[in-house]
């Protein structure tokens, strides 16, 4: 899955006012913290998608955890909108994806932080 992808799925299924630009800030937030909390990468080694690339550029994880990608883009989109009674389910969705996410990323690649 691609950034644009994510960014083209999340606004079907979450109507919204954010600009592109913003969303795409989003999806590399979700990206460096995939990569340094999951992947172990430090924070001066991650390379942010730029607008340019969001078509072309994939994302870290794999489709199959695509639901995490979106819990997260449902969440936040949520946040920025006020609707905070909605934000406060999605972000529940999240942490159990978060969760389900470290545990087995983690535990296939040995690494003792999930």
């Amino acid at each position: 899955m691609t950034a644009a992808e994510l960014i083209a799925l999340a606004d079907e299924l979450v109507p919204n006012a954010l600009s592109e630009g913003a969303k795409l800030g989003l999806v590399n937030e979700i990206e460096s913290k995939i990569q340094m909390q999951i992947f172990l990468v430090q924070a001066k080694d991650i390379q942010s998608i730029q607008a340019e690339d969001a078509d072309t550029e994939e994302l870290c994880l794999p489709e199959a955890r695509r639901s995490l990608y979106l819990a997260w883009m449902r969440c936040m989109i949520y946040w920025y909108q006020g609707e905070y009674e909605i934000y406060e389910n999605e972000r529940a969705m999240f942490e159990t994806e978060w969760t389900a996410c470290m545990r087995d990323e983690c535990d296939a690649a040995h690494r003792g932080t999930g």
